[in-house]
């Protein structure tokens, strides 16, 4: 049960920290700043990354600060390492374009879709032998992906049978009557 509601907290957490970077992105990238100038997505990527990045060192310097102290930061990267913290960076970047031009809902599937393809490759690269659950959570991603990808009205189709009972508002009603006059009043301008 403890891990259960561990999860069910992670996933809160994790859902608004996502609106929230989505909602700094599209709210405040592309608007004028102070100074009238537009300030661009990568810089406020970059100014987002400040607040994770002095969390991370703070926690470095806890857990290791005295070996950081004798031997530096950078003590023990490997290229392994190194292609690993590259690789972070790229897709904190891809993060964002997808979040610029996209919305957090889509992320969110091609995150899915990227571990089930990571799985796949998983499969026959490490013998990885996949569970029933992992079947089970697959064909949810795949149908909720479908469904995602169906147009706004598709399940708001009305049948050929049903007549169309939408009634006007006034607004549209007095509109229409006011082009109704005009159409039938005799035009007094001369070709």
């Amino acid at each position: 049960m403890v891990g259960l509601l561990a999860v069910a907290i992670g996933c809160l957490l994790s859902g608004l920290a996502a609106i929230i970077f989505e909602f700094i992105l599209k709210r405040y990238s592309g608007n004028k700043n102070a100074s009238g100038s537009f300030t661009s997505m990568w810089l406020r990527n970059g100014q987002l990354s400040i607040g994770g990045s002095a969390l991370a060192l703070c926690v470095a310097l806890v857990w290791n600060g005295a070996e950081i102290r004798e031997n530096g930061f950078f003590y023990g990267y490997t290229p392994i390492v190194w292609a690993v913290v590259l690789l972070q960076a790229w897709i904190g970047i891809v993060v964002a374009l997808v979040i610029a031009f996209a919305d957090n809902i889509l992320k969110g599937f091609a995150t899915s879709l990227s571990v089930l393809l990571s799985t796949i490759v998983s499969v026959f690269l490490f013998d990885f032998v996949v569970t029933r659950n992992f079947i089970y959570g697959t064909i949810l991603v795949l149908i909720s992906t479908h469904m995602y990808g169906l147009p706004d009205d598709f399940f708001n189709k009305k049948s050929v049978a049903e007549p169309e009972t939408e009634l006007l508002s006034e607004k549209e009603s007095d509109y229409l009557d006011e082009s109704e006059d005009e159409k039938q009043q005799p035009s007094d301008e001369k070709v």
